[in-house]
């Protein structure tokens, strides 16, 4: 299977790994009432399965990177980090959105909720300070940029990992019984 067919399938993956559990909590949130206009639901879930997508990559990047029993673990390790700072855990205070906009979740989460804020963005603070409203532009530039850096990455990583398996020199498919069947054997034997 050549490079973009593998990213292919791999998208598709990622695509079901990601509806899955969104239209499950989108269903429950509708069956419990959730105070929420039916089209922004429908719209940040969208939204939501489009942008987990590309975080398909981000794993499988480190799934050719490091050892695969060991992939899962960093994997999840960094996207704790990126969630922390991309603002999905807790607010950061108004100091730290200038570094968040450069992290990966950041454009994800921007763009996932977008539907509902209109960019109204919780910080962390007191008083009148509480919110910041961000542009989607820099949450559509953010996202473009790392979903870009994540497919070259894996290609990249994909080329590099296949070709490692394949062996310098080509073993031959006939019988090892004569020496003129051995790789790079003299002519004289």
């Amino acid at each position: 299977m050549n490079t973009g067919k593998y990213l292919l399938s791999k998208c598709c993956v990622a695509f079901i790994m990601a509806a899955v559990p969104i239209t499950a909590v989108n269903i429950v949130a509708r069956m419990t009432k959730i105070d929420m206009p039916l089209k922004q639901q429908i719209a940040c879930a969208a939204l939501s399965i489009l942008c987990a997508m590309v975080f398909g990559f981000f794993g499988l990047a480190i799934g050719f990177l490091v050892p695969s029993e060991s992939a899962v673990g960093i994997a999840n390790g960094i996207l704790v980090v990126f969630s922390f700072f991309g603002t999905l855990f807790a607010p950061l205070t108004k100091d730290l959105m200038p570094y968040a906009r450069f992290t990966p979740l950041y454009g994800a989460a921007e763009i996932a909720r977008y539907p509902f804020s209109k960019g109204l963005t919780i910080i962390s603070g007191s008083g009148a300070e509480w919110n910041m409203t961000e542009p989607l532009w820099y949450g559509i530039v953010n996202f473009s940029v790392w979903t870009v850096i994540f497919v070259v990455a894996t290609a990249l990583l994909m080329g590099r990992s296949t070709s490692a398996k394949t062996p310098i020199w080509r073993v031959p498919t006939t019988s090892w019984a004569h020496p003129h069947h051995l790789p790079d054997a003299p002519d004289s034997i």
